[in-house]
Order: structure tokens, then sequence, then C-alpha cells
């Protein structure tokens, strides 16, 4: 049984092909998972990949197709699993230190009855990686179910930011899989974050989270927490894409991306392996640019807010900047930013 369950030498889980309905390994082939921060850019990447269809969270597959008699989607977006976010639930750091992100499997490594403990991982990984396999799968079924033609092997591009600092337990059931780094310069996605959290801003008014800041002065004190986030999200991928496979791995810029949507699309792709020409990166980047959206979810407080890099010289008092410098300069540099 044990045997059964371990992994095979090149590092990937068995497969379970003959107990599914379905090829895992082909699914697994044709996954990407997009990974970065909070406020990179990472909706809009996935809006232009999955154009001509619309996500939607109201939508029982999470996208709205077009009217089309002749349309056949060969890319099913995903925005948001939160699967890394149940694998890797995150706690309230014990620690003193404001960078600090711990999650149940950091506190609880060392205990042996801890559901996943690294001592079992030949146990559970490769019971997990199945049912993440057949609940993605679930989403094509879904979408087939609700009218929609798709090729015999789409694409499943996963837009995952929530749940990033779980990168590697993510990936690594997923050796197969594709990655996206997607980098944003920090100190525009604190500045960003702390728009939409300031009262007015869309996330406090969406309700998911309570008040946490009225005055300035509580406003500074988010800041390294946020520094942190960014930090642990940034290093954590990265090992992830250190680990993953060269040609199974991509890293892109969000101001790349912003000053030639065109190019980076079309690497992209390429790189996925869809067959799209310039006519369609064409439209998929003229529908889904900031200029496009509506201009009332547009503004300093809306979720679609400048598509500036940059801003955050303008936003922040020079002491808050010497502290986010202070905190994230090292990470900073190490992805190319200048300090």
């Amino acid at each position: 049984m044990i045997e059964r369950l371990r992994r095979s030498a090149d590092g990937a889980s068995d497969s379970t092909s003959g107990e599914l309905p379905f090829d895992d390994g082909a699914l697994e082939a044709r996954m990407c998972w997009i990974l970065g921060s909070e406020r990179s850019g990472s909706t809009w990447l996935l809006r232009m990949l999955g154009h001509p269809m619309k996500l939607n969270a109201d939508h029982p597959v999470g996208f709205i197709p077009p009217r089309r008699d002749d349309f056949v989607a060969d890319v099913i977006p995903v925005n948001e699993s939160y699967l890394p976010n149940h694998i890797a639930p995150m706690v309230a750091a014990q620690s003193q230190d404001p960078l600090a992100i711990e999650t149940l499997n950091d506190r609880f490594a060392a205990k042996p009855t801890y559901f996943f403990s690294p001592d079992y991982r030949e146990v559970w990984e490769p019971e997990l990686r199945r049912l993440a396999l057949v609940r993605l799968h679930g989403i094509v079924t879904r979408a087939v179910e609700a009218g929609v033609r798709v090729t015999p092997t789409p694409a499943l591009i996963v837009k995952e930011v929530n749940g990033a600092y779980a990168a590697e337990p993510l990936m690594s059931l997923f050796p197969r899989g594709r990655l996206l780094f997607l980098v944003r310069d920090g100190r525009d996605v604190v500045d960003s974050m702390l728009h939409a959290l300031s009262p007015g801003g869309w996330i406090r008014r969406g309700g998911s989270v309570p008040s946490l800041f009225e005055r300035d002065e509580e406003r500074r004190a988010w800041l390294p927490k946020l520094c942190g986030a960014w930090i642990q999200r940034m290093r954590a991928i990265g090992r992830a894409y250190e680990a993953h496979s060269p040609e199974l791995r991509r890293q892109v810029r969000y101001e790349d991306l912003l000053a030639d949507p065109r190019a980076e699309l079309a690497g992209l792709v390429d790189w996925l392996g869809l067959a799209h020409g310039e006519r369609w990166v064409e439209r998929a980047v003229s529908v889904n640019s900031f200029e496009a959206m509506p201009d009332e979810r547009k503004g300093p407080t809306e979720f679609f807010r400048a598509a500036e890099p940059g801003l955050w010289r303008e936003s922040f008092a020079p002491e808050e900047q010497e502290l986010m410098h202070e905190l994230m300069g090292p990470e900073l540099r190490a992805l190319g930013y200048e300090t």
C-alpha cells in the first residue's frame, strides 16, 4: 500500500489515471499557476489570457463565455481556488518580527499527528494531488455542462495571490504544471493595498475586512505588515520557482506587461501553446486595458487604481519610504528594482 503511494523517481506523484475518468497527466500538463502578490496585475493578466471570456464570481463556473456559436474555449480561467490557503493555513505569527508569516504547517511540523506532517508526506501528498486534480477537472466539466464548448485539453490557468505564500507545497503537487511568477515593485503593491484598505477603499466597502485604520499613525503601523506580506510571498514563490523545471516556469514583471502588453501576452501565448494569433492578442489587450474599464471602478480607492508604476513616491513621506527601503530593499534589488 505504502509503495503505491510513494513518489516516483522523477519526483512526480504516481499517476492515478487508471482510477479517474480523465487523463490526470494531460490535465496537469495543461495547468498554469499565476503566482504573485496582491495588486500585481494578476486579475488583468488572467482576463487577457482568458479572453473573450469574462470573469464573473457569480457565474456557476466563474466566467461568462461569449455568445457565439463558433466559440470553442482552449483556456479555462480560474480566479482564485484558494487551494494553497487550505494546504498551508496562515495563523497569527508568534514571532515579534513584523515580517514573519507562519502557517499551521510551520507550527506543527514536528508533531507526527498533524495531518500534513512532513514525516507522512508520502501518504498524504499523492491523495491531496488526486483530490486537487478531481476538483479542478470539475470546473472543466461544469463549463461543458453549462454549454461551453472546449477543446479536448484546454489550458487551466489558475490565479493565486492570496495563497502565494504557500507556493512551495502547491507546486510540489504539480511538478508537470507551469508556474508563472508575476512580479511587481513591492512599494507600489503596498501603496495600492493601503489605498484599498483605507476608509472608502474598495476592500473596505466590500465588507471583507474590519476597520483597520482611520488615522495616519494607524496607517503607518500597517506599513511593516504589508511589506512583510510582500517579502514573504516573493521569497516563497522564488523558492518554488527555483525548484521547478526551467521549461515550465516563466517570470513576468508587471511593469514590462504594462509597457508592452502585446509583446508580453504574445510571448505567454507561445509558452502556453495556445493557438492565438496577432488579431486575438490585439483584441485581448484592447478590451482589457485600463482605459476600457468602467469609469466608476477607476480611481485611487477603486479596484482599477491607476496603472501607473512609481506612485509610491507621491504617496509616502520620506520617513515612510526609508522604512520601506530598510525592510524591502534586499528583496527589491534581488528582483531588479532600484532603491
